[in-house]
């Protein structure tokens, strides 16, 4: 929501309406905004599906591939996870959770 909201602003700034955008405002949109912009596609859809706008093309935003952190560095996490009392209780369970379920599912066959 944040980031349409942010989208309109931009367009207003421009003194473009959402009836009168285009494919070359959405490439400025893209090229300008930063790696989130491609997260605006959802709301373009939204008001495509509805009649605000026309249907636009914005790629999705490429996929990373492999693991984010390595064994080594989920291991070290863990560690301070659980045995960090400067951290907070609720912190450190839920990190802990998220580290073994990654490293979980990096195990389980697909």
């Amino acid at each position: 929501m944040h980031l349409a909201i942010r989208f309109l602003g931009w367009l207003y700034d421009r003194d473009t309406t959402p009836t009168s955008l285009d494919q070359a405002t959405i490439e400025i949109w893209l090229t300008t905004t930063g790696p989130a912009a491609a997260d605006i596609r959802d709301f373009l859809d939204w008001a495509a599906d509805r009649g605000h706008i026309q249907r636009m093309n914005v790629p999705p935003r490429p996929r990373r591939t492999g693991p984010a952190t390595s064994e080594t560095e989920r291991i070290t996490l863990l560690t301070r996870l659980l045995h960090d009392g400067t951290l907070e209780r609720t912190d450190r369970v839920a990190g802990a959770l998220l580290l073994l379920s990654a490293s979980n599912s990096l195990a389980s066959p697909r």
